[in-house]
């Protein structure tokens, strides 16, 4: 399952009208949830809502795309 459509889920989930207050929930018994949770939470995400899912993938995955491309443009220097 993408990230994407974790979050998405994560929305659907435990959020209302679309969109969820990480301060406002109980903290989720899905192991998938919970896992999405505490990554936000660590990334100090306060919401995540479907507008702004690409920001939060961009804010939890540490930045895994940049740091790809950068060692594969490292194996070519």
């Amino acid at each position: 399952m993408g990230l994407q459509k974790a979050l998405y889920r994560f929305v659907m989930n435990n959020g209302e009208d679309g969109e969820v207050d990480l301060d406002e929930i109980d903290v989720p018994e899905n192991s998938l949830d919970l896992k999405l949770y505490n990554l936000m939470k660590k990334k100090m995400v306060t919401d995540v809502n479907l507008e702004n899912i690409d920001s939060v993938i961009y804010l939890i995955s540490d930045k895994i795309l940049e740091k790809f491309s950068s060692a594969v443009r490292g194996l070519y220097l």
